[in-house]
């Protein structure tokens, strides 16, 4: 008789919820076994077997050891035990899955998590980045003309991650551009009375996205497109324009949101260049002036014509002289 020989111990993981622990006594050397207790779990019959233990949380992703100890029957006899293999206990961690949606200006992640023990999951959203629930929502804001940012989600059981789920959304925060008409102002030119001077003191913000400015003159029965560009210049308007017109301006981004002023006065005074009349032609114009004898001037010799019949007269005249003798 003497000391009893220690047990031999075999740990095996089953499921996500059990390990499996089975034991077969050494040699009792007479000593006798009274109990059969294991460092987790319930104890087990003296004449071995296998028993299923559950995987609790703090077992996740670590290496498992059971130790089964003997306590022998007779009194004063040390127990025996002996550890088991190391089993590392794996879990499964779960599958997210995670939509987005929007609404104006908010943006919402929503999650849940199927299946596996992760307890929580680490969230990715716009300006989030932390760790939530296995189930859960977050909201983060976005700007006039953003698109609600792309969500993933990913299930976590201590440091240990699943598969990243994504979610997106093809909102967009549309909203109508922005006019401050207060610095807004179109007056007529002191120079040309077919123009107005327009100017803009940062007054349209059309947040960085395609748009359309117009500028609109006449009147509310009758508003007239303008060329303009948004920029403070001067302007042609077409003919026909009152002198008394109003104007407004019309902005659209994208050909879907749209802003415009109220209808204004164009201010100041329009100059008109002074018209010069226009001739009737039914009206006769002035007859020339007659010459001093009633008839109109003759066409005058030039005035080497005028000394070559001079010259050709006095010769004409002359008496003819004899030079020779009778």
């Amino acid at each position: 008789m003497g000391r009893p020989g220690g047990p031999a111990v075999k740990l095996e993981q089953v499921d996500d919820e059990h390990l499996r622990v089975s034991m077969t006594p050494g040699h009792l050397r007479g000593t006798g076994c009274t109990a059969v207790t294991l460092s987790r779990g319930s104890g087990m019959d003296c004449s071995g077997g296998s028993v299923l233990i559950p995987i609790t949380s703090d077992m996740y992703f670590t290496d498992v050891t059971i130790k089964a100890t003997i306590t022998p029957a007779k009194p004063g006899v040390t127990p025996a035990s002996a550890d088991s293999n190391p089993v590392p206990v794996s879990v499964g961690v779960g599958t997210s899955s995670v939509t987005v949606s929007g609404d104006g200006g908010t943006c919402t992640a929503r999650w849940s998590t199927d299946g596996g023990k992760a307890t929580e999951v680490h969230v990715r959203f716009g300006d989030i980045d932390r760790r939530e629930g296995r189930d859960g929502e977050v909201s983060t804001s976005i700007g006039p003309w953003h698109s609600c940012p792309v969500a993933t989600v990913q299930p976590f059981v201590k440091d240990h991650g699943g598969a990243v789920a994504t979610g997106e959304s093809p909102h967009v925060h549309k909203v109508d551009p922005r006019i401050d008409a207060g610095q807004l102002s179109v007056q007529w030119s002191q120079n040309d009375e077919h123009k107005v001077l327009v100017t803009n003191n940062n007054a349209i913000d059309t947040y960085g996205m395609g748009n359309e400015t117009n500028l609109y003159v006449g009147s509310p029965s009758n508003p007239v497109l303008v060329g303009w560009y948004g920029t403070s210049t001067a302007v042609t308007v077409p003919d026909g324009v009152p002198d008394d017109a109003q104007w407004f301006v019309k902005v659209t981004i994208n050909g879907e949101k749209s802003s415009q002023t109220e209808w204004v006065r164009i201010s100041g005074t329009r100059h008109k260049l002074p018209v010069m009349p226009t001739p009737d032609p039914s009206t006769p114009g002035p007859a020339p002036s007659p010459s001093p004898t009633g008839t109109t001037d003759p066409v005058q010799p030039s005035a080497a014509f005028a000394r070559m019949a001079h010259t050709h007269m006095i010769h004409f005249l002359m008496p003819f002289t004899n030079t020779q003798g009778a």
